[in-house]
């Protein structure tokens, strides 16, 4: 009988390295060195010596991480010609001295991880190295020193890139344990937690990415609702969103009822059921702590519209009807009713809240109701101070094709605000008005010109 020859086993390797193998970048390139203890100042010295020359521009350290890469001219560094994109024997031979240079790092102080993120612009193609490491932080995440690294800001790169290699890659999932899922899930959160909005948020996603279908704990939830994204409010259903406002609002005292309110008003931002339930929540506070959650709720949105401009006009509900003609120029009809409805429930709203409150109607196929408002006297009654409500009506008769409703509304804006008869000669948003004999009279020869 034949003898068979034993199956050679690959040598583990020395450390984990994602990204190792044949890898390009487009302009820069920036790297990380997680380590098994903290470096010394003589060994983070002797390390930065080791560091490639074109991605020693940036460096930073925290603790037992080490953040470092290139500036904006990394094809130039690797080609060593500033006239001449690197050739694929260029990025070989950057990628192979990059793996001697952090084999050399690694005897100065042992090396938890290597992260090598190329864009992969001018081509990719991962070693045996990498996809080792990658199996092997999806089976043993949990016993790994990564793990006990105390999370901070720095490792935002490092925890969103596994999660991502690990949610992309078959063979990984495939190997993922639960102790190990678990167990990067919780880093993840905690990692979140430390972050600025954006990266707190993708961090957010790519744990629920990892998780998948599994039950989230509620220390998870805790940590993970310090980031609420769309994702996970669709995961766990805007119910838990308001419990957990109002929850918030009754337990906030004095000395942070600030920072409550701005998380509130990010929560409003994702779910228009939500944002009316916690609106209720709002006006049952004292008027102060309003205005924050209204100005949030601005900046969230709208993204130009400053608090200042909130305590300027001393009044909430005109901060919302600006809001909302913004959210129903973009599109957004639906979120732009949710302003309306809840500036309409503070005492005394503007009364130009209910010229948008007719656009918005309309915009959601709500004639009746429309028809209604825009005859009320709310509106009939709004005016000269708050006259662009016969502009607001006279757009919403021109989308319903109702052109002598619309004409007649503009009669009424103009004469309040003769100085904006021009704009409205050649404003594209009542167009459809021009055609009638009527609208040439009371703007005169010129408005009959196509829109510019």
């Amino acid at each position: 009988m034949a003898s068979v020859t034993p199956r050679r086993r690959t040598p583990a390797p020395p450390f984990l390295f994602l990204g190792a193998g044949f890898g390009t970048s487009r302009k820069c390139l920036e790297c990380q060195l997680c380590f098994e203890r903290v470096a010394t100042a003589e060994e983070r010295a002797s390390i930065e010596q080791l560091l490639p020359p074109a991605l020693g521009y940036v460096k930073s350290w925290s603790e037992r991480v080490l953040n470092f890469g290139s500036d904006d001219a990394l094809e130039w560094h690797v080609s060593g010609d500033q006239d001449a994109e690197p050739t694929r024997q260029d990025w070989t031979a950057f990628c192979e001295d990059f793996e001697r240079r952090m084999s050399a790092v690694h005897r100065i102080v042992p090396i938890a991880l290597v992260l090598k993120d190329d864009d992969g612009t001018y081509g990719r193609r991962l070693s045996s190295w990498h996809h080792a490491s990658l199996r092997e932080v999806a089976k043993r995440f949990h016993e790994t020193s990564l793990a006990e690294i105390a999370p901070g800001e720095e490792l935002a790169a490092v925890c969103l890139s596994i999660l991502t290699m690990v949610a992309s890659s078959k063979r990984a999932r495939n190997a993922l344990t639960s102790a190990s899922r678990d167990r990067l899930a919780e880093w993840s959160a905690r990692v979140a937690v430390s972050c600025d909005r954006v990266p707190g948020e993708s961090l957010v996603n790519g744990v629920l990415t990892v998780l998948a279908d599994e039950p989230l704990q509620p220390a998870l939830i805790e940590a993970l609702f310090r980031h609420p994204t769309r994702q996970l409010v669709a995961r766990l259903g805007s119910g838990v969103l308001i419990e957990r406002a109002r929850a918030l609002l009754r337990n906030a005292s004095s000395e942070d009822a600030e920072e409550v309110l701005s998380t509130v008003g990010a929560w409003m931002d994702l779910d228009v059921a939500a944002a009316l339930a916690i609106g209720d929540e709002l006006l049952a506070l004292p008027a102060g702590p309003i205005e924050a959650a209204v100005a949030q709720q601005s900046r969230l949105a709208r993204r130009a519209m400053a608090a200042k401009e909130l305590v300027r006009t001393k009044s909430p509900s005109l901060t919302l009807y600006r809001h909302a003609q913004y959210l129903m120029e973009v599109g957004a009809a639906e979120r732009a009713r949710c302003c309306v409805e809840l500036a309409t429930r503070f005492p005394e709203p503007v009364p130009l809240v209910y010229g948008a409150a007719v656009r918005v109607l309309g915009l959601c196929g709500e004639p009746e109701r429309a028809e209604a408002l825009a005859a009320s006297q709310l509106v009939q009654d709004a005016g000269v101070e708050n006259s662009y409500v016969y502009y607001d009506v006279a757009r919403y008769y021109a989308d319903a094709g109702r052109l002598p409703e619309a004409l007649e509304q503009l009669r009424r804006y103009v004469a309040d605000c003769p100085s904006h008869a021009s704009m409205i000669a050649y404003d594209p948003r009542v167009a459809a008005v021009r055609a009638l004999p009527e609208f040439t009279a009371l703007f005169g020869p010129h408005s009959s010109a196509p829109a510019r």
